[in-house]
C-alpha cells in the first residue's frame, strides 16, 4: 500500500468554544506573527523550515527571509506521541481529540492519525471577515441604542453582539502525525515498503533521505497552493484543473495539453495578481522571472504529467484511491513535496525536471518577497 496524507479537509463553520480570541499559539523561528505553533510543534516542523531555507541557495534564487515565508496566518500542530492506538479504528486517542479541537474530523472512518499529515483548508479571510461582521453589528447595535429611550431599553432586549473568534478554528491548520514524523526520519522504511523483492532495501543513493516529505507536502504543497491562488475558495491547482476536460480519476484524458493549460493560465484574470515585478539587481542570481509564468509552467506540468497519470489510473487501484491521488491539490502537493525535499518513496512524476524546480523556486522567491 502507498502511504496516505489526508484529503484537504474543508470544515463547516463551527461555533467556537470561546467568545473572544484567546491567542495560545506561539511565534517561533523568525517566521513572524503569521505562524502559530501549538504545544511544542516547533520540533516537528523545524526540518521542513530548514528544507525551505535551503531552497534559495540550491536553486540560486534571490534570498528570502523567514519572516516572508508565511504570507497568511496558519496553525502548526503535531501529534507529539499521542497516537498509541492509531491502528485501532474504534478507539480514539489523545491525539485524535487534540486534532478535533482544531476542526479535523475525528471519527472511526476518518481518524486523523491514520494519515501522515493534514491540512485544514479554512479560508484565509475567515478571521478578518468575522472581525468585520462584528464591527458592522456593533455599529448597527450602537445606532439602535442611541435611538431608544431608557424605557425602551428596559422593555426591549437588544443583546450586544459578541466577537466569536477562535484561534484554532478560524485559520488554516496543518499537522504532522506520529506516523508522519516517523516517515520523515532519514533512512526510515515503513513495514509495507518492498524494494527489489525484499523489505529493508533502501534504493541506491537514498539512504539518508526521509521516506516521505510530510511537512513539505502539507506546507509547501497545500498551504502555498492556496496562498498562490490569492483567493479564499479555490487553490492554484484547482484553477489550473478548471481548464481541463475529462476526469483523470475515471480514466479520462487530461485535456487540453500542458501547453494549452499553461496558455489558459496566462490569460486567466484569476492569475493576473501573480504578474509581480521582479527586482532588477539580480547579480549572482538566475535572472529575471515572472511568478505567473513560473507557477503556470510547474503546475500545468504536474497536473498533466503522463507518468503520474499512468500509475494512478492503473486498474489495481480503487476509485477512492484514484479520486484522492488525482485531485489537483494532491498532485501539486506530492510534486512539491519531493521537488523541495527529496524522499525515498517515488511519486512517479516523469516531466518535472531540475530546471522546472529551479523555475518554480525562482517564482516562489519573487512572490514571497513581494508579499
Amino acid at each position: 500500500m502507498a502511504d496516505i496524507y489526508s484529503m484537504v479537509q474543508k470544515p463547516a463553520l463551527v461555533a467556537p468554544s470561546l467568545p473572544v480570541p484567546q491567542q495560545v499559539g506561539d511565534e517561533w523561528g523568525g517566521l513572524g506573527s503569521r505562524g502559530h505553533f501549538w504545544n511544542n510543534a516547533e520540533e516537528y516542523w523545524e526540518p521542513t523550515f530548514e528544507a525551505i531555507d535551503s531552497i534559495w541557495n540550491t536553486h540560486g534564487t534571490l534570498p528570502v527571509n523567514r519572516n516572508k515565508y508565511l504570507p497568511k496566518d496558519i496553525n502548526f500542530i503535531a501529534e507529539s506521541g499521542r497516537s498509541a492506538n492509531f491502528l485501532n479504528d474504534n478507539v480514539g486517542t489523545e491525539g485524535d481529540n487534540y486534532y478535533g479541537t482544531f476542526g479535523f474530523e475525528n471519527s472511526p472512518m476518518h481518524r486523523p492519525t491514520e494519515n501522515l499529515g493534514m491540512y485544514l483548508d479554512v479560508p484565509f479571510g475567515r478571521w478578518d471577515e468575522k472581525v468585520k461582521n462584528y464591527k458592522d453589528q456593533m455599529d448597527t447595535w450602537s445606532k439602535i441604542q442611541n435611538l431608544l429611550t431608557e424605557d425602551e431599553k428596559l422593555n426591549y432586549a437588544y443583546a450586544e453582539p459578541q466577537l466569536n473568534l477562535d484561534d484554532r478554528l478560524d485559520r488554516p491548520t496543518t499537522a504532522i502525525s506520529d506516523k508522519g514524523w516517523q516517515e520523515m526520519q532519514p533512512g526510515y522504511l515503513p513495514p509495507w515498503w518492498n524494494s527489489s523483492g525484499a523489505d529493508g532495501i533502501i534504493p541506491a543513493g537514498k539512504g539518508n533521505l526521509p521516506f516521505s516529505s510530510v511537512g513539505m507536502h502539507e506546507l509547501g504543497g497545500h498551504y502555498y497552493d492556496n496562498v498562490i491562488a490569492g483567493q479564499d475558495n479555490i487553490s492554484a491547482s484547482e484553477i489550473m484543473q478548471s481548464y481541463a476536460t475529462g476526469n483523470p480519476a475515471a480514466g479520462g484524458a487530461m485535456i487540453p495539453s500542458q501547453e494549452n493549460l499553461y496558455e489558459q493560465w496566462m490569460n486567466d484574470p484569476r492569475t493576473a495578481h501573480l504578474d509581480v515585478e521582479d527586482p532588477t539587481d539580480r547579480i549572482h542570481h538566475s535572472g529575471r522571472n515572472n511568478p505567473r509564468e513560473g507557477f503556470g509552467q510547474y503546475i500545468s506540468t504536474a497536473l498533466s504529467d503522463p507518468g503520474y497519470q499512468t500509475v494512478w489510473n492503473s486498474p489495481g487501484y480503487s476509485q477512492e484511491a484514484k479520486d484522492y491521488r488525482l485531485s489537483p491539490q494532491e498532485i501539486f502537493a506530492r510534486a512539491i513535496g519531493t521537488s523541495f525535499r527529496p524522499q525515498t518513496e517515488p511519486e512517479h512524476f516523469s516531466t518535472i525536471t531540475p530546471e522546472l524546480n529551479r523555475i518554480y523556486a525562482n517564482s516562489l522567491a519573487t512572490f514571497l518577497n513581494s508579499r
